[in-house]
This record gives C-alpha cells, sequence and structure tokens, in this order.
C-alpha cells in the first residue's frame, strides 16, 4: 500500500513526458512569443487561464445571489395568517 501511491505518480510522470515529447522543445530566448510564430507564449496562456477562472468565479457568486435574492423574496411573499 505505502508503493502505491509512488507508482502511480511515476506513472502518471512517464506518461505525460512522453505526451508531452511531441510538442518539441521550447525556445526560452523568444521574448514575446511561443514556440512558433503565432502561437501564445506562456505568459498569455497564464493571461488567459486566469481571466477565464475569474469569470467562472464571478459567474457562480452571482448564481448564488441571485439564489439568496429568490429566496428572500419567497420569505417576504408568505404573509403569516392571524
Amino acid at each position: 500500500m505505502e508503493l502505491l501511491a509512488p507508482v502511480i505518480f511515476g506513472l502518471l510522470a512517464i506518461i505525460t513526458r512522453v505526451s508531452c515529447q511531441g510538442a518539441g522543445g521550447y525556445d526560452f530566448n523568444a521574448q514575446s512569443e511561443g514556440q512558433l510564430i503565432g502561437q501564445l507564449s506562456p505568459l498569455q496562456v497564464a493571461g488567459i487561464s486566469m481571466v477565464v477562472v475569474a469569470c467562472m468565479g464571478a459567474t457562480v457568486v452571482s448564481v448564488f445571489f441571485c439564489y439568496y435574492v429568490y429566496k428572500k423574496n419567497q420569505e417576504n411573499l408568505v404573509l403569516p395568517k392571524y
């Protein structure tokens, strides 16, 4: 059981390394371009990823806010009967 985690991580590392080898090397001397002309640089990919995560977070917050307002409106509509 103690050997299971290192074996799984090792297999994952091997699979990742093999799948990444097809992409070719990266030119670290390039200033703002990717490996080839027209590809995104790592900084651009990171920026896009952060924007996507921020949009997803904003969507979740908006959904919870709408649900909160809906529940408050439902509570206010129910009037106590005396």
